[in-house]
């Protein structure tokens, strides 16, 4: 829905940016579906980076983790 864009602006740039969105989305309350895609597999090389892009997800979850336990503090003073 273009609507909820600009509500769900994400900072990530590569493969976390989905996951950051879900992030969002979820925590401003709206519900999560998912819906069958098709994958398509071409004889082009990978732009997945296993090492980097997984380090990238990783510090996108302990910054989100560390919000959530930053704003449960702050709400139970």
């Amino acid at each position: 829905d273009r609507q909820l864009a600009p509500e769900l602006h994400a900072s990530g740039h590569r493969f976390d940016y989905d996951t950051e969105v879900l992030i969002i989305a979820s925590r401003k309350g709206y519900r999560i579906e998912s819906v069958p895609i098709t994958t398509v597999y071409t004889d082009q090389v990978s732009k997945i980076h296993p090492v980097r892009d997984t380090i990238r997800f990783f510090k996108l979850m302990w910054r989100y983790r560390n919000i959530s336990r930053s704003s449960s503090v702050d709400s139970e003073l």
